[in-house]
């Protein structure tokens, strides 16, 4: 399973819990330690058969939410079926998963057991429910944000830094004469920017980290582009 590139929900639930030496996940939940063996006086005495009923508590709960995960991930790969009716409540954009290969019965029914999904796709989904330590079970390299309930990658950027900076003093510019709301004394209200920008990300469920300092950095970018000693 290691080595595959496209995984089942199965094989995708079995691979984060542990389990993928399994074929299967019923197979996992029939493959317990068996019947309890004998523990002596002495064994009990060491703790031997307490750590047994752990283990099995433990490889039970793992076997547990291998299927909760299997089971929710087929109740959205529904979702992305190409071929599945619109019925305007579930729809592609609810979810982050994509299918690789979809699989149909003999009859020609859709067989979502067989159907495999991106590791990508599968990495943005446990990403996206908060479970990053899954995600990079899925696919190791993986690195992303969240914006909103959406998982994206996050590519590195090709412009050098120092454009950047002159880019984000150039849109200040842009505002302000788009605007009276966003001039103040001829120059950039660096203020009204920041508030506009923390708003659109608060309506848009954007999470953007120390976007408190976004003032004082679209000032000092500005500045860098007006004053004598920064310009280029």
């Amino acid at each position: 399973m290691r080595w595959k590139k496209y995984l089942t929900a199965s094989d995708a639930a079995l691979l984060v819990t542990g389990l993928s030496h399994h074929r299967s996940i019923e197979i996992a939940r029939r493959s317990k330690f068996g019947i309890q063996p004998y523990f002596g006086p002495e064994q009990i005495k060491d703790g031997l058969k307490e750590k047994w009923e752990w283990e099995q508590e433990l490889y039970e709960a793992r076997v547990q939410e291998a299927c909760d995960i299997n089971d929710a991930l087929i109740d959205e790969v529904i979702m992305v079926d190409p071929l599945a009716p619109a019925d305007g409540i579930n729809q592609p954009e609810d979810t982050v998963l994509e299918i690789a290969y979809r699989a149909e019965t003999i009859d020609g029914y859709f067989d979502i057991d067989r159907t495999t999904l991106t590791r990508k796709s599968l990495a943005s989904w446990f990403a996206s429910l908060g479970d990053i330590e899954k995600a990079k079970k899925i696919l190791p390299d993986f690195e992303g944000t969240i914006i909103g309930s959406k998982q994206v990658e996050t590519q590195p950027l090709r412009t050098p830094e120092s454009t950047l900076r002159k880019s984000l003093g150039i849109m200040a510019m842009l505002l302000a004469d788009s605007s009276p709301k966003y001039k103040v004394g001829g120059r950039p209200n660096m203020s009204q920017i920041a508030t506009a920008i923390e708003q659109k990300a608060a309506a848009s469920a954007i999470d953007v980290e120390n976007i408190s300092n976004i003032n004082k950095d679209i000032s000092t970018c500005y500045k860098e582009l007006t004053e004598p000693d920064n310009k280029a």
